[in-house]
């Protein structure tokens, strides 16, 4: 099978960053829950990610498609919706089927359950059901969460794992739905990079506003150059021959049967890695860690956590579980409902302070937000994040902040410790890590990650 990524010089050449082809296909087909993400789009599908995977188990398999729209997408989804006339409309409560994860495979069962609120546009496109959450307005108690609307999921029943499925599906968002479904160029990738480093450093203001506006109808390599200079000037770093200097995307680990085969770090979604954050990793935040602190009472803390380990790996946000595997979020604690898009996690001053325990090196992922503490889910909404705070304000002892991920968080690339309170809770994880076959976490023995609060010693 050809690798889904080529070489340089066959990227170069074809000017796209990835092969859609029989190797894509089945890679989706192994990648298991995560997942595998296509980058295309252009400026209507925000970070250019469409993620496929497929759910069943044997012959019984769909195949799903999930992305986000930019809300500039919205009304051109809506009025295409409204032509195909036979549609479903939901306000309120919104039906989802349960599903369970079983060996790294997303596995529907017979009953459904539901959000608790929203709005939702279901349609049959082509053979393909297709689910909508549209932008919304107002204060409505029963409003969409923010984070979810531009949500767009399309299924297709009876997949076989070929090309020809996963081409059905991106004819259907182009020539139904009028999206731009090109793959993404290495130029496309390095732009939304920029945007993404210029949103994360604090530099998105009306000066880099008005300059993406000029840009809309040049060449990538012009609107890469253009925004290289922009952010060399705001922030006074020469981008040239920077070390973390990074466009590409990159993707955590996670336990499933295929992991091996599909290698490490090309499934899921993807994230991006800010070049600017060494000076306070090797500051301020080398005398932190983030941690967080499950949502169970003490008897269950080692039952959560093993199911985490056996299932996916990952600490996963509320509203990836609810949207697309279909699991209750018992095991997540989030500060209040409006912030289940994303994981929390506190600073903390060692590394006993918290149940799941992060290095501090997982903020060089660009997609963490930092707010002031006691801010809420309202510092999570649109307004609210331009009130985020900068690398300095991120201390522990104070002044502190909260931080939140948009994606989960592999346990695998990024945790510390486990801190628990009970010898069988230990036992209980161990087992599960012997269970997926770990031995070691970041070069960590599984058996000094793992500690009871009263006898715990440094695990590295």
């Amino acid at each position: 099978m050809k690798p889904l990524l080529g070489s340089p010089r066959a990227v170069a050449d074809a000017g796209q960053y990835q092969r859609l082809d029989a190797g894509f296909a089945s890679a989706v087909r192994r990648s298991g829950w995560q997942g595998r993400t296509l980058l295309a789009g252009g400026e209507e599908v925000m970070d250019q990610s469409l993620l496929f995977w497929e759910e069943g188990k044997g012959g019984d398999r769909t195949l799903n498609l999930t992305l986000r729209l930019r809300r500039d997408s919205d009304r051109k989804v809506r009025d295409r919706l409204s032509d195909f006339g036979s549609l479903d409309v939901y306000r309120g409560s919104i039906p989802y089927p349960r599903k369970q994860i079983v060996a790294g495979e997303v596995h529907p069962l017979d009953r459904k359950w539901s959000l608790v609120a929203g709005t939702a546009i279901d349609a049959e496109l082509d053979g393909v059901r297709v689910r909508y959450f549209p932008y919304e307005t107002g204060d409505d108690p029963d409003s969409t969460p923010f984070s979810a609307q531009g949500s767009l999921t399309l299924v297709r029943d009876s997949a076989r794992g070929q090309i020809e499925d996963v081409a059905g599906m991106l004819a259907v968002l182009s020539d139904s739905l009028g999206l731009d479904m090109r793959l993404s160029s290495v130029a496309d990738l390095e732009y939304l990079y920029l945007r993404k480093i210029a949103w994360a450093m604090r530099l998105d203001g009306p000066d880099l506003e008005t300059l993406l506006e000029s840009l809309q109808d040049a060449p990538a390599a012009e609107r890469v150059s253009a925004l290289k200079g922009h952010l060399t000037r705001a922030s006074g770093t020469d981008l040239a021959g920077l070390e973390r200097y990074d466009w590409r995307p990159h993707f955590g680990s996670a336990y499933n049967p295929w992991a091996s085969a599909i290698g490490s770090g090309e499934a899921g979604w993807p994230c991006w890695h800010r070049f600017d954050m060494e000076r306070s990793l090797r500051g301020p935040l080398s005398q932190v860690y983030l941690g967080h602190d499950l949502a169970a009472h003490a008897p269950n803390i080692g039952d959560r956590i093993a199911r985490i380990i056996r299932s996916t790996g990952y600490l996963l946000s509320s509203e990836e579980r609810w949207m697309r595997l279909g699991t209750p979020s018992q095991s997540i604690y989030m500060p209040s409902a409006a912030a289940g898009a994303y994981v929390p996690l506190r600073l903390l001053r060692g590394p006993d302070e918290a149940t799941l325990v992060f290095h501090p090196h997982v903020l060089r992922r660009s997609d963490h937000i930092a707010i002031a503490p006691g801010v809420g889910a309202e510092g999570l909404s649109p307004s609210g994040l331009k009130d985020r705070l900068p690398l300095d304000r991120c201390t522990a002892p104070p002044p502190q902040c909260e931080i939140y991920f948009k994606r989960g968080i592999s346990l695998l690339d990024w945790l510390v410790r486990i801190n628990l309170e009970q010898d069988l809770d230990r036992r209980k994880v161990l087992d599960a890590f012997r269970m997926v076959d770990i031995r070691t976490v970041r070069g960590i023995p599984v058996d000094s990650l793992v500690q009871v609060r009263e006898t715990q010693t440094l695990a590295g």
